[in-house]
């Protein structure tokens, strides 16, 4: 692989997940796990295109029928990948939490999320599935945290204020 690649900020060594072999016993499908796949997805230039999407095993990673580990294929030698499937499934918004002591609101998505494309005023806190009270964060600043599955959101004073003289969001029961 290319040795910007080779650099310890972009590659991820694999924690977690599972595996299955096929019938022939020629090839293995690893399930990759929530946490690791979203750490590939936050590493800048890891698994974007063919080009930065390689893999390297050690020796110990497999063996094979006659019990012998499997060749080592070691930093400088990777293998690239011979298909990359691009995520293409938007992120969702699993829960939030409001913390009107720091004034900020916490939101949980059940993937990474880019905190450089968030959009103050796309959020608005309602107190009912049907609001008759909403606010909408037009000045909330997100944290400059890097990328995550929870972004912070900085209230401003007066969202704060609104929220307390309001009532919106005093309570778990109003706060949509």
């Amino acid at each position: 692989q290319n040795a910007i690649y080779r650099a310890p900020n972009y590659y991820y060594q694999l924690t977690l997940g599972s595996y299955t072999q096929s019938l022939d016993g020629y090839s293995i499908t690893v399930q990759l796990s929530n946490q690791d796949l979203n750490q590939i997805k936050v590493t800048p230039d890891l698994a974007t295109q063919l080009a930065d999407t390689w893999i390297t095993c050690s020796a110990e990673t497999l063996k094979d029928v006659n019990g012998l580990n499997i060749l080592a294929t070691a930093n400088g030698n990777a293998i690239m990948a011979s298909q990359l499937i691009l995520d293409t499934t938007p992120p969702r918004l699993s829960n939030f939490t409001l913390d009107l002591n720091a004034n900020v609101l916490y939101l949980t998505f059940n993937e990474a999320v880019n905190a450089n494309t968030f959009v103050p005023g796309s959020v608005q806190l309602q107190n009912a599935v049907t609001p008759t009270l909403t606010l909408q964060l037009n000045n909330a600043t997100p944290s400059a945290a890097l990328n995550s599955t929870v972004i912070a959101v900085y209230l401003i004073s007066s969202d704060v204020n609104y929220l307390t003289v309001t009532g919106l969001a005093t309570r778990v029961t109003n706060a949509f």
